[in-house]
């Protein structure tokens, strides 16, 4: 009886390659289920890949130079592009709902390799922006892809900010992300290591006017976390203390403070600002 159900079952084995749609539907739960995983920053780390979703987003990761892994897409996606080297994982969309991070996934999910960056060299070449324990991901993905306008060379996170490959912070990158080299650092010994070779420019309320600062023609700006500002232990380091004053005076009801990715926008708009004008032929 033994050797009858044995044989049974390799027949079964034989039969799985011709069985239409039996292999890449069992094989489609696994995957699902892995790239479901891909949601917590530990099996991320673990795995060492991350998630991109959505037309724009996938694109903008297929362009660069990063390894892509898989790509799960709806028929409405793979109509629509090219056939590609990698493996494109046709599914419904009501499989893309279970995978994705999203409220309303759009067509495509890819499973990209988290890159190794190597510690920042250089980094007295340009500008770099310092992120301080910033813990929002839709702040942390805005700074990226502000980073990215202005062309800054690089970001700089501090250890304990919210995980760069968080799918909200690729998501709100928008492609950023896949450009931009951002180190994951100790920021109070990244800027020892300084050793006053750069200014190193800070957002705080007791500032000096933005747009009354001469800014260098290189250097490092510090943005603070959203709620607590500028770590203690990194203000021996600032050189310049910077706000961005508001239209009202500070004893009258307003807010209290800016976004951190608004602050960020409008300190590297004026760092690019004198840099064009000091470049512009004088007439």
């Amino acid at each position: 009886m033994r050797n009858k159900y044995l044989r049974s079952y390799k027949i079964f084995l034989s039969l799985i390659p011709v069985l239409p749609g039996f292999f890449l539907n069992m094989a489609g739960k696994n995957q699902l289920k892995w790239v479901k995983k891909l949601h917590q920053q530990k099996y991320r780390q673990q795995h060492g890949l991350f998630l991109a979703e959505g037309v724009k987003v996938v694109d903008e990761l297929l362009a660069s130079r990063l390894e892509v892994i898989s790509v799960f897409a709806t028929d409405e996606w793979v109509k629509s592009h090219p056939p590609a080297t990698m493996e494109i994982i046709p599914v419904s969309s009501k499989e893309l709902e279970i995978i994705s991070t999203l409220k309303q996934p759009n067509q495509v999910l890819a499973v990209g390799r988290i890159p190794q960056i190597p510690p920042p060299e250089h980094y007295n070449k340009g500008w770099s922006l310092m992120l301080d324990m910033i813990s929002d991901p839709g702040n942390m993905g805005t700074i990226i892809r502000i980073a990215d306008w202005f062309g800054f060379e690089r970001l700089l996170v501090a250890r304990h900010s919210v995980d760069i490959w968080n799918p909200k912070v690729v998501q709100a990158a928008m492609g950023s992300l896949f450009r931009v080299p951002v180190h994951v650092v100790d920021p109070v010994l990244f800027l020892e290591s300084v050793n006053n070779q750069l200014p190193v420019y800070a957002t705080l309320l007791n500032g000096k006017p933005v747009n009354e600062v001469q800014f260098a023609q290189k250097g490092i700006v510090v943005i603070g976390n959203e709620s607590r500002g500028i770590s203690p232990q990194l203000m021996p380091y600032i050189t310049h203390r910077i706000t961005i004053p508001a239209a009202r005076q500070m004893d009258e009801p307003g807010a209290e403070s800016l976004n951190a990715s608004m602050a960020t926008a409008i300190v590297c708009y004026e760092i690019n600002r004198q840099a064009a004008n000091s470049n512009r032929p004088k007439t």
